[in-house]
C-alpha cells in the first residue's frame, strides 16, 4: 500500500483493508495484519516478492502455477485463505500439502497468523482439533490444513477456496482422488489454486498445466522461472559463492550467455545458479536444479523424467520444434506442412475413448521422405470423430497409408474408416495356425511389439 493510500487512523485502516477484501483485493489486509515468523524466529509482515506480486495480480480464482522452490508461494496462498476465512462469515477453506512434514509447517504457520493478529481482529476459536482451525464469534468459518490422502473431499460438502501445494509430488492415486472430488466441492465463484515445482512429464499436474496453457481449462496457467525471485543472487565477495566466482568479472559458459541474452541475468544471479547446481551435483542429481529451480516450462518437466528417451536430445528437439502454420477443426487439427505434389505421406493413429479428462486420441501424418510432421489430429475425440477427421485430413494429403493401433478403441476406429471407404489402411500379416498366413487391418500392440517400437524410437531420438 502506498503512503498516499494509507488512512491516518487505525480504525480507518482496518475499514479500508476490509473493504478491499470485499472487492477481491486481499493484499492490503495481508500486508497490514498477517504476520509470520522468519527463519530467525522474528515476527515479520508477509512480503510481496516479485513472483508473489504477479500471482496476486494474475492468478484469479482458478490458477495453476509452475514455480521454483522457496519463493513463498504456498505461504502466500495460506495467507490468502486465512484472510478470507477470517473476514468472510461461513467461509470454509482447505490447504493440501504433499507430505506430513510440509503439513506440520503450514499448520504452525497458520497458527502463527492467528496468534499474531491484533486482539481486536482475533475471533474466539470454535474448534481447535488436529488439522482444523474453526473461527467463532459469529463467523462460523473453518480452515483445514492437511496432507494429500489424509481425507477425501466429496460432492456433498462446500469449500469456498482450496490450495493444492506441490501437486506434482502427490502420489498418482492421491492426485486422482483429490482432483475427482475437490473441484466438485467448490461452488461457482470459489477459488482453487494449484502450485508446484515440476516433477517429470505424464503426471496429472503436467497434464493439467499443459491443458490450461492451451486454453482447454478455466485455470490461468502461470510459469515463474527462478530468476524472477529477487533473493536468488550472490554478490562477488560472499562466502556463499563458489571460491572461483568471488570476483566481479565472471567468465560465462555458452548456456549462461544464452540465459543472459534472453532474460537479462546479472552476475550475481549466475553466481547463485552455479552454487545451487553444484549443491545438487554433490547430492547426486545435478538435474534436480532444473526441476526445483525451473528456467523454462519445457525443460523443467523433462529434467528428472524417468523416461526411456535421451533428455538432452529431447531438449534439442523442443527448441527446434516449429509452431503450426494453421489450426482447423476447432483446434483439433494442426497443419505443419502444406501438401506438396509428388510427396508420399504416411499416418499413424492411436484412438482413445474420447471422454473429457481422459486420454487424447491422435493421428500424425508424416512426410515419408523427410520424416517431418505434416499434420496432427489430437484431442478428446471418440473413435468415430477421429475416423471422420482422418478421412478429411487424409484427403488433403492424397490419402496416405494410415497405420492404426488395433487394440481397444482401434476396432471401432478401423470399422468407421472402412465404412467411409478410406482407401489405404494398414493390414498386419499374422500366422493363423501352422502354415496359413492371414492379414488383418490395424497394428496389434503387445508387450513384445511395444518394446520393439520403443527401442527403435529411442535409437532414432538419440541419433537425431
Amino acid at each position: 500500500m502506498t503512503t498516499d493510500q494509507r488512512p491516518n487512523s487505525t480504525a480507518d485502516l482496518l475499514d479500508y483493508c476490509l473493504d478491499q477484501v470485499d472487492q477481491g483485493n486481499v493484499r492490503p489486509f495481508i500486508e497490514e495484519f498477517v504476520k509470520i515468523r522468519d527463519k530467525q524466529g522474528g515476527i515479520v509482515s508477509f512480503k510481496f516478492f516479485n513472483i508473489i506480486e504477479d500471482l496476486d495480480a494474475n492468478e484469479g480464482h482458478y490458477g495453476i502455477a509452475v514455480k521454483p522452490r522457496q519463493v513463498f508461494a504456498t505461504t502466500y496462498h495460506l495467507a490468502l485463505l486465512f484472510t478470507l476465512t477470517l473476514t468472510q462469515p461461513g467461509f470454509h477453506s482447505a490447504v493440501v500439502a504433499h507430505e506430513r512434514d510440509a503439513t506440520e509447517r503450514l499448520l504452525a504457520r497458520a497458527w502463527d497468523m492467528y496468534d499474531l493478529l491484533p486482539d481486536k481482529l482475533k475471533p474466539p476459536l470454535s474448534t481447535d482439533r488436529g488439522n482444523w482451525m474453526g473461527l467463532g464469534g459469529g463467523l462460523d468459518s473453518m480452515l483445514y490444513v492437511g496432507t494429500a490422502g489424509g481425507r477425501k473431499f466429496g460432492r456433498s460438502e462446500t469449500i469456498q477456496a482450496a490450495v493444492l501445494s506441490e501437486f506434482a509430488h502427490y502420489t498418482e492415486r492421491d492426485a486422482e482422488e483429490i482432483w475427482t472430488g475437490l473441484p466438485e466441492s467448490i461452488p461457482v465463484g470459489g477459488r482453487l489454486h494449484i502450485e508446484s515445482t515440476p516433477n517429470g512429464i505424464g503426471n496429472l499436474f503436467h497434464d493439467l498445466y499443459r491443458r490450461a496453457q492451451q486454453g482447454r481449462l478455466k485455470y490461468n496457467a502461470l510459469f515463474y522461472p527462478w530468476f524472477r525471485h529477487e533473493e536468488f543472487t550472490i554478490p562477488a565477495n560472499s562466502p556463499e559463492a563458489l571460491p572461483e566466482d568471488r570476483i566481479e568479472q565472471l567468465i560465462y559458459t555458452e548456456d549462461e550467455l544464452e540465459l543472459i541474452a534472453l532474460n537479462g541475468l546479472t552476475a550475481g544471479q549466475i553466481r547463485w545458479r552455479r552454487s545451487k547446481i553444484e549443491d545438487k551435483r554433490l547430492g547426486g542429481d545435478r538435474d534436480l536444479f532444473f526441476q526445483e529451480y525451473p528456467e523454462d516450462d519445457a525443460n523443467c518437466f523433462l529434467a528428472t523424467s524417468r523416461g526411456v528417451f535421451d533428455r538432452k536430445a529431447l531438449t534439442v528437439m523442443l527448441h527446434d520444434a516449429r509452431k503450426p502454420i494453421d489450426t482447423i477443426q476447432n483446434g483439433n487439427v494442426k497443419i505443419y506442412l502444406r501438401p506438396r505434389p509428388g510427396r508420399a505421406y504416411v499416418g499413424g493413429a492411436d484412438p482413445a475413448e474420447g471422454i473429457p479428462g481422459g486420454d487424447g486420441s491422435c493421428v500424425v501424418f508424416l512426410d515419408g521422405m523427410t520424416g517431418e510432421e505434416a499434420a496432427v489430429i489430437h484431442g478428446e475425440l471418440d473413435p468415430e470423430t477421429l475416423a471422420r477427421l482422418t478421412y478429411e485430413v487424409g484427403e488433403m494429403y492424397g490419402f496416405p497409408l494410415v497405420v492404426p493401433e488395433r487394440n481397444n478403441h482401434g476396432h471401432t476406429y478401423i470399422r468407421v474408416l472402412r465404412e467411409l471407404q478410406y482407401p489405404r489402411i494398414y493390414r498386419h500379416r499374422e500366422r493363423d495356425g501352422v502354415n496359413h498366413v492371414n492379414s488383418r487391418h490395424g497394428f496389434p500392440t503387445s508387450m513384445q511389439s511395444k518394446s520393439d517400437l520403443v527401442t527403435r524410437m529411442r535409437r532414432s531420438v538419440s541419433s537425431g
